[in-house]
């Protein structure tokens, strides 16, 4: 007996997609889908990223398990932050081989606009168990300061006797 599972029209979808691919694929030759169905029908096919404020720090956290970080390029301009990468296939199988096959793999790029500029002369980046983390210090200019206010007085006024 099979569990019930709750129906998910992404998932249909999904599968429909898949289909499709396949059909396109025997008429035409294989073609990559690496960003085939956008992120509301669930098929994810770039690295998900987290970015979050720590401090005056922006800290981004790329989900890369499975890529080499020799094989990801990271691009600071401004405020935009550019990953690139690429997931490669340790053995090839056939298509026939597959029961099931929904790793990616092949080339990426992603980039996030990032609220703020940051210091790039003091980005850090550190890889560890498959994910990166790209720390970024918001620009001085960013940070705030507080400004005093300065008061001029009126000149006082002498009353003549």
């Amino acid at each position: 007996m099979f569990p019930l599972t709750r129906w998910n029209p992404s998932r249909e979808l999904n599968s429909l997609h898949r289909d499709m691919d396949d059909l396109f694929n025997k008429m035409f030759g294989r073609t990559e889908r690496w960003l085939s169905l956008p992120l509301m029908f669930g098929e994810v096919n770039y690295p998900a990223i987290d970015v979050i404020k720590e401090g005056n720090d922006l800290v981004a956290r790329v989900e890369l398990s499975g890529v080499d970080p020799k094989d990801v390029e990271i691009n600071v301009t401004g405020n935009l932050l550019i990953i690139k990468g690429e997931r490669k296939s340790e053995k090839e199988h056939k298509k026939e081989d597959y029961f099931s096959r929904e790793i990616s793999y092949g080339s990426f790029e992603r980039s996030i606009t990032l609220p703020v500029d940051v210091n790039t002369d003091k980005i850090k980046a550190e890889y560890h168990k498959g994910l990166l983390e790209v720390r970024m210090p918001a620009a001085e200019a960013i940070k705030g300061r507080r400004i005093e206010i300065e008061t001029r007085e009126e000149p006082k006024k002498i009353k003549a006797a």
